[in-house]
């Protein structure tokens, strides 16, 4: 997709030169295709700086934001020009990217459900990735090549791994088994076996269910890579936030990668290895 660059601001109270909202309009149109974002189309390329494209401005700082600093303005080399380009790379990237199952999961995770980005839990809390149903000790693999940044204890009796990807965006694979091999340090290759789909089990050993089903599952969450800090945030004010308002308890540049993920081939036997260094 395109990148953005501006030669003075654009947005509220911004000169809003013809040159720089046509460079912006291009930019959204491109970006709300890519991403699955209607939100941020801004109608048609123009020139105009007006309500559309002001609308669109709000609503993709609200994306790349972590849903704060909502000025309704870009400014050259700002925080919002940066990161929507941080954007634009990462779309590009995941043309390349492949699907962490070999298959599809067993329930969708793009159907409004509390599996997917952004649902409700609990009263003040939003879903911080999406959730791919799937069986105990199904292979998981990476979406693209990476490094390992860390290893750690995460919901019930799993662990995550999370993965430095290449280009700076960081993705945490959690649910995962916790006999994983892969340690902090090793790197991958799209398609390695990065580890396998744990069982959730409480302190005494009884398995998670829901409506009395045992679930297993892979919870995906991308991070953009603009932010520092652990991923995981238990204060509001570093969180991102969603639309709705609730936080998700994750640094503020959380992503949702959904229709990325979507358009992933599922990984064929030449991508495919249990290869780690």
């Amino acid at each position: 997709m395109s990148t953005l660059s501006l030669a003075d601001p654009v947005g509220r109270g911004a000169p809003n030169r013809e040159d720089d909202v046509v460079a912006y309009q291009t930019f959204a149109q491109s970006y709300a295709d890519a991403w699955g974002k209607p939100s941020v189309h801004p109608g048609r390329v123009d020139g105009v700086a007006g309500g559309m494209v002001r609308a669109s401005i709000e609503n993709l700082q609200r994306l790349v934001n972590g849903g704060r600093q909502l000025d309704g303005r870009i400014d050259p080399g700002g925080f919002t020009e940066r990161a929507a380009n941080r954007h634009a790379a990462i779309a590009d990237r995941a043309l390349e990217w492949i699907y962490p199952f070999d298959g599809p999961a067993d329930r969708s995770y793009t159907d409004g459900s509390m599996r997917t980005f952004n649902a409700r839990r609990g009263r003040y809390r939003a879903h911080a990735g999406t959730d791919h149903w799937t069986r105990v000790g199904r292979p998981i693999y990476a979406i693209e090549p990476g490094t390992v940044i860390r290893v750690a204890d995460f919901y019930l009796d799993t662990c995550a791994v999370e993965i430095e990807h290449e280009g700076g965006g960081i993705a945490r694979y959690g649910e995962v088994d916790c006999t994983a091999h892969l340690t902090k340090g090793n790197t991958v290759r799209a398609g390695d076996t990065m580890g396998h789909v744990g069982q959730m089990r409480y302190a005494d050993g009884t398995p998670f269910m829901i409506d009395g089903e045992a679930i297993a599952m892979l919870h995906f969450a991308y991070f953009a890579g603009l932010r520092t800090g652990a991923l995981t945030q238990t204060r509001r004010s570093r969180s991102s936030v969603a639309p709705s308002g609730r936080a998700h308890y994750r640094r503020r540049d959380l992503v949702d990668v959904t229709r990325l993920l979507r358009r992933a081939p599922y990984p064929t036997q030449d991508t495919r290895s249990p290869h780690h260094a």
